[in-house]
This record gives C-alpha cells, structure tokens and sequence, in this order.
C-alpha cells in the first residue's frame, strides 16, 4: 500500500469513527435532566433525609436507572 494510500484510507476511518461517535444519543437514553425531574419529584412528594437521598439510593446520576421515573 503506498504512503498516500494509507493515508487517506487512515483519513476515511477517522471520519467514520467521528461520525459514529457524534451521533446524538437516542430519545430512550435518560439524561441529567431526567435525574433532576426524578431528583425534584422526590423532594416535592416524599422529601430526602440523611438515608433517603439521590446520593445515598444511586450514588448520583451514574448509578441511576430511568425506570425510576415511569
């Protein structure tokens, strides 16, 4: 493979891999906002204590599950 070859074929793989990763994640992906609602729902209905609170029951939005909020 010659050197111009190589880098275009070098070229055409990082725009592919740039166009699959700036994809927009999909409508089902929950999201820090879904967290918040799910976050202000709670201290609106129920209230958070020092055992009940988003930081105690999920460790924050990475331990979250969307199901929570349905």
């Amino acid at each position: 493979m010659t050197p111009t070859k190589r880098i275009a074929a070098l070229v055409a793989a990082a725009a592919a891999l740039l166009a699959v990763t700036a994809v927009p994640a999909g409508a089902g992906e929950p999201s820090g906002r879904h967290f918040a609602e799910h976050v202000r729902m709670h201290a609106s209905e129920t209230g958070f204590s020092g055992t009940h609170n988003p930081g105690v029951m999920h460790q924050g939005f990475a331990g979250w599950d969307a199901h929570h909020n349905s």
